[in-house]
């Protein structure tokens, strides 16, 4: 099943009640289905749109001993950024002209801005995987960025560096890699050397990017030429701090498609340029990755504290970019769905087409929304952990014949958060590291999880849930239970990573590097098959 180009993924189908999930990498227990032959789906993210919500009612699930509402303590909620601004700064001393500068007390009442309003820095890598949408962070976060293009070293060892480790602040430093900047040896108060970007970056005050080499106007440049310096320059930071840039920063922020291109078939992760666009913040899966808007934090003595291009101070320019839209606050649950003896299924069919438009307001009441769960009471007795948080990627009528089973790629917030936006994919069950449970989707409806999309060729012959006994095409999210474990799955080889992982090019499918799965995670699946087997009949 070519799940790459599909809304949905699906990793195993489980047909037998209690079988041990040694990790989705291995080959298949007896009784076990293994319906991938060539892709592993390794985005959280939906890459389309799933069929919209109908009208019809939702199959009761079958009849049980009435299970009382989980009491453990639910996920804390965390109010996820839907928009960062990305800051760029030269140096605290920086001068274009009198009416674009830059002061080291201006600087300084910035950053101290940010840290009394709470404001959290990203690191290169938190930002690429922002990007990607693998991990979720607080509403309230930036990217302090710095061009280095000139040789002022006495600036950053003064005040720059100072100021980023008394507020516990990090930046990403796109460095100009050429020597009239840097040097090998430490000696003058004007150059850089090589083992200053080194101590910043294992203090974790910095991460390291790429500027170029010589900052030429890359849209006057050959095709040649811009793959020398995005090439180069990555080569020589890599030589010399052992660094492998993912962020590029282009000189004068002018860039065109060709040098886009170029930069991505490099390497990088993300490429940021200037005032480029009316959204002057970075979104989760932006479109612009390569050509990200960054804002200018300059003013002048005229106007000072207001910014220039936007006639107000620093701190409402960031807070207006950090904003999502209408905000709604919710001092304790919207709903506890099923609470009164109703089915859970059949109100949030009715639930969630009454929820905003406005995907912060509805993010807002489903990530404090509950409901019954469908776990038996011996089932919850047997997990460390069991909360409920709805989804509505939901279609009505499940009739499940088989219990699917996935790795997420991104934390557990982070794949919770997906499953809330709109039309999206969705699970009716994620399972942590530590092993706590948390239920997303009733079972009696259809989470959208696995699917074929409409067409049988695409789902793989053997697959059991497929098609009905006259061989018509049957969509598997609309005959299964789907679990998501939560999992890193496939590491690059030479990626540093904590934790247990495991060398097996013939268990992985072919990857060097799998996330291993944790002890608590495969007790908890074990009680959960069981419990849903039994409650299903599924063979």
């Amino acid at each position: 099943m070519p799940l790459t180009s599909q809304p949905f993924r699906i990793s195993f189908i489980l047909i037998i009640a209690g079988i041990l999930l040694a990790g989705c990498a291995g080959p298949a227990p007896t009784g076990e289905t293994v319906v991938p032959t060539s892709t592993r789906a390794e985005t959280p993210t939906p890459s389309a749109t799933p069929p919209p919500l109908p009208s019809q009612t939702s199959t009761t699930a079958p009849t049980q001993t009435e299970t009382a509402t989980p009491s453990a303590t639910p996920t804390p909620t965390v109010i996820p950024a839907f928009r960062i601004p990305i800051i760029e700064y030269h140096d605290p001393d920086f001068k274009l002209n009198d009416q674009v500068q830059m002061t080291i007390p201006w600087f300084e009442d910035q950053l101290r801005w940010l840290s009394d309003n709470g404001y959290h820095t990203l690191s290169g890598d938190d930002m690429a995987a922002y990007l990607d949408g693998t991990t979720v962070f607080p509403q309230k976060s930036v990217v302090l960025s710095f061009d280095i293009g000139t040789a002022k070293r006495t600036i950053y060892t003064d005040s720059v560096i100072p100021t980023l480790k008394k507020y516990k602040f990090q930046a990403v430093v796109f460095i100009l890699a050429n020597d009239t900047v840097v040097v090998d040896k430490c000696g003058d108060s004007k150059h850089f050397c090589w083992a200053d970007f080194k101590k910043w970056a294992d203090e974790g005050v910095i991460s390291i990017a790429s500027h170029g080499l010589f900052h030429p106007d890359f849209t006057k440049l050959s095709t040649t030429e811009i793959r020398y310096e995005v090439e180069t320059s990555r080569q020589v930071l890599l030589e010399k701090l052992g660094v492998n840039p993912i962020a590029f920063a282009y000189p004068f922020d002018s860039t065109s498609q060709n040098a886009i291109n170029l930069v991505k078939a490099a390497g990088y992760k993300f490429a940021v340029a200037g005032n480029n666009r009316t959204e002057l913040a970075a979104v989760a899966n932006d479109p612009d990755r390569f050509k990200l808007p960054r804002v200018y934090p300059y003013s002048n003595t005229k106007i000072y504290p207001n910014l220039n291009g936007f006639n107000r101070p620093f701190g409402e320019v960031i807070a207006n970019l950090s904003r999502p839209g209408a905000v709604v606050v919710v001092t304790g649950p919207t709903a506890t769905l099923g609470a009164g003896g109703g089915n859970p299924a059949d109100q949030i069919l009715k639930f969630c087409p009454s929820l905003s438009s406005d995907s912060f307001s509805r993010l807002n009441i489903l990530m404090n929304a509950t409901f019954v769960s469908d776990i038996s009471p011996q089932a919850l007795a047997n997990l460390p952990g069991m909360s409920t948080s709805p989804s509505c990627n939901v279609l009505a009528n499940n009739h499940p014949d088989a219990i699917v089973v996935h790795y997420t790629v991104g934390d557990l917030t982070s794949s919770m958060f997906a499953f809330r936006q709109a039309n999206g994919n969705s699970a009716h069950y994620l399972i942590d590291r530590d092993g706590k449970v948390v239920q997303m989707v009733p079972e009696g409806l259809s989470a959208l999880h696995a699917s074929c999309t409409a067409n049988r060729a695409t789902c793989v012959q053997s697959c059991p849930i497929c098609e009905d006994g006259k061989g018509n095409l049957t969509e598997p999210y609309t005959r299964s239970i789907g679990i998501e474990i939560v999992n890193r799955g496939h590491i690059p080889a030479g990626t540093t990573v904590l934790g247990g992982v495991y060398e097996d090019f013939l268990r992985s499918f072919a990857y060097p590097y799998w996330e291993d799965y944790t002890p608590a995670q495969i007790d908890s699946l074990k009680v959960l098959v069981r419990d849903i087997s039994e409650r299903w009949k599924i063979p």
